[in-house]
């Protein structure tokens, strides 16, 4: 197995966004044990940079874009009012410092997730690894072995969202799994859909 950027788990988790992050499912190489006698369906897949960038930029738009569009419209104010002040007095050095700083904080609330989805992908694109997550009537496991993590849905902040072509698990909006339609036969994506429906109730999101 190759050497992980340590944004990326060996199981798959991607962190969300660009620093440390608290949440972690449980570790336990009796993972699977913890589910016995349920249904379950395991996924097997790769991702590939396009699909990683695909899947964290529809997750952005879930969950950090409003609140983006919400700073950038506050900044936005900011350097009006402050290009009205320069307008009537040209001389007012603060002004122009505070127009050139309000800009400049917009550039970087929306260049920080564009370049850790680059980086992500990129990541992605040099490990060519195959991730495993088996879906349970009661929960998931991530991995396989003593690798194995898992985390039950009931009282847990999993949500899933369902688009055509990938699922995108999100772990208390911290981290996510990818797992692409492509990698996936029609029966075994039908069982997992149907198993998270049951299982997530609201927290199942279709997507568009």
């Amino acid at each position: 197995m190759s050497e992980k950027e340590p944004n990326i788990s060996e199981n798959g988790e991607l962190l969300t966004e660009p620093y440390d992050n608290n949440v972690k499912m449980t570790a336990d190489e009796d993972a699977f044990a913890v589910f016995a006698g349920q249904k379950q369906t395991a996924l097997d897949y790769t991702l590939t940079a396009d699909e990683v960038k695909l899947g964290l930029l529809r997750f952005q738009k879930k969950t950090i874009y409003k609140k983006n569009w919400v700073y950038t419209a506050l900044l936005g104010v900011i350097f009006v009012l402050y290009i009205i002040s320069i307008i009537r007095n040209p001389k007012d050095g603060l002004g122009f410092f505070l127009c050139i700083l309000s800009l400049a904080v917009i550039a970087f609330i929306w260049l920080l997730p564009y370049n850790h989805r680059r980086k992500m992908a990129k990541t992605i694109d040099q490990m060519k690894d195959t991730f495993r997550l088996t879906i349970c009537e009661k929960g998931l496991v991530a991995g396989t072995d003593e690798n194995a993590s898992y985390m039950f849905f009931e009282n847990e902040p999993i949500d899933v969202y369902a688009y055509s072509d990938m699922l995108i698990f999100s772990i208390c909006k911290e981290k996510i799994f990818i797992v692409p339609r492509r990698c996936v036969d029609d029966a075994a994506w039908e069982e997992a859909v149907g198993m998270l429906k049951d299982g997530l109730d609201e927290r199942y999101h279709e997507a568009v």
